[in-house]
């Protein structure tokens, strides 16, 4: 522990501070990225970012006493995650813009 760099000593501190189910969706998180990172097109992995980080956003106003709510939307990731895996890495990728009705 004491021969890490301050920065993983950082992140290791800040792990142990997190709950179990706090852990599982950082490391969902991360996993979508590392899948993300992995696609070809780079206006696909773009979109592919904002998409996921704009889901992961919405998951912020679930409370945190909701444990339903959260394990439910944590297995709803491994799916999607899933379905990003499984994507070939040349994938177009791009998401339907409905027209805004002002």
């Amino acid at each position: 522990f004491f021969s890490c760099s301050p920065a993983m000593r950082w992140s290791m501190a800040l792990m142990r501070k997190m709950s179990p189910m706090q852990l599982e969706v950082t490391r969902l998180y991360r996993e979508f990225m590392k899948a993300v990172n992995q696609k070809t097109d780079a206006e696909s992995r773009q979109q592919l970012k904002r998409h996921v980080r704009s889901e992961f956003d919405k998951g912020r106003n679930i409370p945190r006493n909701k444990f339903d709510a959260i394990e439910w939307k944590i297995e709803y990731g491994r799916l999607q995650l899933d379905k990003v895996l499984q994507m070939k890495p040349n994938t177009g990728f791009s998401f339907y813009q409905p027209p805004r009705r002002d």
